[in-house]
């Protein structure tokens, strides 16, 4: 089969399972209308990349050759667990690599329903996943046999990576959080809250790129607070898996206290 056949198939089970993905993905407290947004986009992640031609490049006498790496170490974060390893699997699979991922240990089961769904599509050791905590993924960075390392989560644990990486002069991607700004200075205000409201609220506010603080223009700074208050007073905090619910629980302890 070929891999952009391979992708597609992947794509379809993941539509196929779409509801038991979103409840697998609102067990740890995302509201399951966000959950369903993480599954279609998973979907269009693997549907983009099945439509991606990367065979080989002539340019008058310049060749460019496309190789795999061999095995791709992914680590995960907690927040977006199905979309972060379809970013993630999707081209390493395509580019004719080996997989091992793994999942934060607190949000597991959408990988490892996937894991399970693929067993009968992909080569034997094409796509493995190990659980654990930031032990095993200080193996998988470590090993010689992975050429190369993609990452979701914090600052601190990607600089710890990027040390690992650079010692043995492999390649590697990071995605890391951050304390991020909302800078207003003019505009059509119920947009601009709209935006403001999603970015600091959406998935508990567990999010790398989640806005913790605003800079607003004095001359507006109140007409924006008003509107932020009335349309954060009407938020729904509750259930996960109640459709009205736009809070849900946090992921843990340590995410309440931090």
């Amino acid at each position: 089969m070929l891999t952009r056949d391979l992708l597609a198939k992947i794509r379809d089970k993941i539509r196929d399972n779409f509801s038991h993905f979103a409840k697998l993905e609102a067990s740890y407290g995302k509201p399951i209308t966000q959950a369903k947004w993480d599954v279609e986009a998973s979907i269009q992640v693997f549907d983009y990349y099945s439509q991606l031609d990367i065979t080989n490049e002539h340019v008058k006498n310049v060749e460019i050759k496309n190789f795999p790496i061999g095995a791709v170490g992914l680590i995960t974060s907690f927040n977006y667990p199905l979309l972060l390893t379809s970013w993630k699997l999707a081209p390493a699979l395509l580019a004719g690599n080996t997989v091992v991922l793994k999942p934060s240990e607190k949000t597991p089961l959408s990988d490892l329903f996937l894991a399970d769904l693929l067993k009968s599509d992909l080569p034997s050791g094409a796509f493995n996943v190990l659980l654990g905590d930031g032990t095993v993924g200080k193996a998988i960075t470590s090993h010689p046999d992975i050429g190369m390392i993609s990452f979701t989560g914090s600052s601190k644990v990607g600089k710890s990576i990027a040390l690992d990486c650079a010692k043995r002069l492999i390649p590697y991607t990071l995605e890391l959080g951050g304390k991020n700004a909302a800078i207003v200075f003019d505009g059509d205000i119920e947009k601009i809250t709209d935006d403001i409201i999603t970015g600091a609220f959406s998935n508990m506010g567990q999010n790398c790129c989640g806005i913790s603080r605003l800079f607003i223009k004095r001359e507006i700074y109140q007409d924006v607070l008003n509107v932020l208050l009335k349309k954060a007073k009407r938020l729904v905090i509750g259930d996960p898996f109640d459709d009205r619910t736009y809070i849900g629980p946090l992921v843990d302890d340590y995410a309440f206290k931090n």
